[in-house]
């Protein structure tokens, strides 16, 4: 009876395994489109639900894309441009790019807290 148990057990586990290498191992059928970013495009703009984009949803893209840059380029300037003539000098360059290193800089300061507080979670759990 015990051998039987142990068999079955095992035959399980060896399923189970299976299953999930299978599972990591095959390639999800690919639909055509190489980008996640290609795939929001389509999932926004695609207004007759065929999965493609066609001329005038083409375009109700490129100009939501340019309203969208338009926008952060006036956000940028309004920030930056302290003279107000609608052009970057060199010192509102240089404090453009000192503030886009100290946001990077912060990213990873707070992505460094996360590991940090990931690690500590895990040594609890160890403990236990």
């Amino acid at each position: 009876m015990k051998k039987k148990l142990s068999i079955f057990g095992l035959v399980a586990v060896i399923a189970v395994s299976f299953s999930i290498v299978a599972k990591n191992l095959l390639v999800e059928e690919d639909d055509g489109y190489v980008s996640e970013r290609e795939r929001r495009m389509i999932k926004e703009f695609d207004q007759d639900g065929d999965g493609k984009l066609n001329r005038d949803e083409r375009r109700a893209a490129r100009v939501a894309k340019e309203r969208a840059e338009a926008r952060e380029k006036a956000e940028f300037l309004k920030r930056f441009d302290r003279d107000g003539d609608g052009k970057l000098s060199r010192d509102e360059k240089e404090s453009a790019e000192k503030a886009m290193r100290e946001r990077r800089k912060g990213k990873g300061d707070k992505q460094e807290r996360i590991r940090d507080a990931s690690s500590v979670k895990k040594r609890g759990e160890e403990k236990r």
